[in-house]
C-alpha cells in the first residue's frame, strides 16, 4: 500500500510511483498501486496545487511517452488527498515532509512567493462560509454549501464551459475530503500556505538549470501574469534565462485542464 508513516512528523503520507490512474481518480476509492523505481531512468516529481491531490496528474501518469522515459513520482501533501497528518497553523507542500519520503524510498534530494494579496482575500472570504455547518454550527453536518464549492471550482478551473465536468468532479471530491462529517482542522491547515514566507530572491537566483514557467491566461487570481513575470525576473541565472509562456484561455490548474499543452 503506497503510504509511508513518519511518526516524528505526525504524518501518514500517501505517494505514488510509476502508477496508473483510473479516469475517475479524484473520486475513486481504489488506491493506485506503485511500481518500483527504475534506476536507469531520471525522475520527475509532481507537486500538486493547494487543496488538490496527486490525482491532479492522472493524465501525466497515464501518458506512455512520459512513463516510458521517466520515473513518475507524486505525493499528497498533509491533509490533502489521502495523506493524514496532525493539523498545523502554517502548512504548504512542506519540503521536509517530502524529503522524508524521498530519503526513505532511496531518492536523492537533488533529484528533485508568497500568495498575492488578492488570493488571500478571496480564500478568507470563502473560508467562513465553508465552515457554517462545522463545530456545532448550522446543521452540524460539516457539509460545505454548494455556493462555496462553485466558487472553489471557478477558483481552480475558471468559468470556462469546457471545464464544467471537472468543476463538478472537483466539488464532489472537495466535499468528500473537507466537508460532510469533517471538522475545520483539515481545511484550516490546508490553506495555511497563504501564511508562508516568500521564496528568497537569492535562492531563485541560485538556480542554474533551464526554467520554464507556464501561466494560464485566464488565471487572474492564483498565479496572475504579473506574478509569473516577477518569478521570471528572479531566475537571473537560469540557463538561457527563464522562459515564460502564457497559455491563452487556460485557467490555473494547467497540468490538469490543459494536459495537451503542458505535456
Amino acid at each position: 500500500m503506497p503510504f509511508l508513516d513518519i511518526p516524528h512528523r505526525s504524518l501518514r503520507m500517501f505517494y505514488v510511483i510509476n502508477s496508473s490512474f483510473s479516469p475517475d481518480a479524484y473520486l475513486s476509492e481504489k488506491e493506485p498501486e506503485s511500481e518500483p523505481l527504475d534506476p536507469a531512468k531520471p525522475n520527475i516529481v509532481f507537486i500538486h496545487a493547494g487543496l488538490s491531490s496527486s490525482a491532479e496528474f492522472s493524465a501525466q501518469f497515464n501518458d506512455k511517452r512520459l512513463s516510458g522515459s521517466f520515473n513518475l513520482i507524486a505525493l499528497d501533501a498533509r491533509v490533502c488527498g489521502r495523506t493524514e497528518g496532525a493539523p498545523r497553523e502554517v502548512h504548504v507542500l512542506e519540503a521536509k515532509d517530502f524529503m522524508d519520503v524521498y530519503a526513505r524510498r532511496g531518492l536523492r534530494s537533488n533529484d528533485l512567493k508568497r500568495a498575492p494579496d488578492t488570493m488571500k482575500a478571496i480564500c478568507y472570504d470563502w473560508l467562513p462560509a465553508a465552515k457554517v455547518n462545522k463545530e456545532g454550527k448550522g446543521d452540524g453536518s460539516g457539509t460545505i454549501p454548494d455556493e462555496v464549492l462553485r466558487i472553489l471550482g471557478e477558483y481552480y478551473f475558471g468559468g470556462l464551459a469546457r471545464e464544467a465536468e471537472r468543476r463538478e468532479i472537483f466539488a464532489k471530491a472537495f466535499q468528500k475530503r473537507y466537508g460532510t462529517g469533517k471538522d475545520s482542522n483539515d481545511i484550516d491547515t490546508a490553506i495555511g500556505f497563504l501564511k508562508r514566507d516568500p521564496i528568497p530572491a537569492e535562492l531563485l537566483a541560485s538556480v542554474r538549470q533551464p526554467v520554464l514557467i507556464l501561466q494560464g491566461g485566464d488565471d487572474t487570481i492564483v498565479s496572475p501574469r504579473e506574478a509569473a513575470e516577477e518569478w521570471q525576473r528572479y531566475f537571473t541565472n537560469a540557463k538561457g534565462g527563464a522562459d515564460l509562456r502564457v497559455i491563452a484561455g487556460a485557467p490555473h490548474l494547467l497540468a490538469f485542464t490543459d494536459f495537451g499543452v503542458t505535456k
